[in-house]
């Protein structure tokens, strides 16, 4: 189903090249991209990440994510094609992004469990409500009801959009043309609007790996992008580096 990989690798080892290479990735150093903005020698922010493997990948569906997630080794060659084939129709649909984090380890590292203090679903601030799309992965959640519905449910996906969630690169697919061309509005400073697309947004932050994830809230809540999950998931984050 893959016809392009691409591992884009910061200042990596030479391991590090060696098992890209072994798993047949292209293997893609920051200081081999034309006109790159690095954050220090060989390195760039995942903001500036996405915007690059964006420019230089050909496919339409582009599966991203860092190299701390891992397959969910239970799952068959055919429960994974299907959640992948719904994903890429489901992109086709219209929706913006769809996260495939696996539901197997809910309550673990960043992915929050069912009764997270952060879970706040009549919260009318924006930042109050960036952790209500973990409530979606729980069956029955009180006040869901209003805010989420399931699109597909073999396999089971949940859609609702970016006002209950904040933004993340954790296992997401994508649909080049439209993430690339799909422009939102940016209030600027001296009350004139611009308009930029998230892989934009995400460049500019190319100075702080933070930024595009901190930066994105509340704008893109407000925005009311289309998002939808894989109930179940394929890929576990397991957090390897913490600087």
């Amino acid at each position: 189903m893959m016809s392009e990989r691409l591992a884009v690798l910061n200042d990596p080892l030479p391991s590090e090249i060696a098992i890209a290479l072994h798993h047949g990735f292209e293997v893609l150093q920051p200081k081999d991209i034309p006109d790159v903005k690095l954050a220090k020698p060989n390195v760039i922010t995942i903001g500036a990440a996405f915007y690059y493997t964006l420019q230089r990948i050909k496919s339409e569906y582009v599966l991203f994510m860092e190299k701390d997630f891992k397959m969910d080794e239970r799952l068959s060659v055919t429960e994974i094609q299907t959640q992948l084939i719904t994903a890429a129709g489901l992109l086709d649909r219209g929706v913006g992004i769809v996260r495939l984090m696996s539901r197997r380890y809910q309550g673990c590292g960043t992915f929050k469990s069912c009764d997270h203090g952060g879970i706040h679903l009549d919260a009318r601030d924006p930042t109050d409500r960036r952790r209500n799309w973990y409530a979606f992965y729980c069956e029955g959640h009180k006040g869901t009801e209003k805010i989420v519905t399931d699109c597909t449910m073999t396999p089971r996906f949940r859609c609702f959009t970016s006002w209950d969630s904040n933004w993340t690169l954790n296992a997401v697919m994508v649909k080049k043309s439209d993430i690339l061309n799909k422009k939102y509005k940016l209030p600027h400073k001296k009350g004139s609007d611009t308009m930029r697309s998230i892989p934009e947004i995400g460049l500019a932050h190319y100075q702080n790996q933070d930024g595009f994830e901190s930066g994105m809230v509340p704008k893109w809540m407000r925005w009311k992008v289309p998002i939808c999950i894989s109930y179940q998931g394929l890929f576990i984050h397991e957090e390897i580096e913490t600087s």
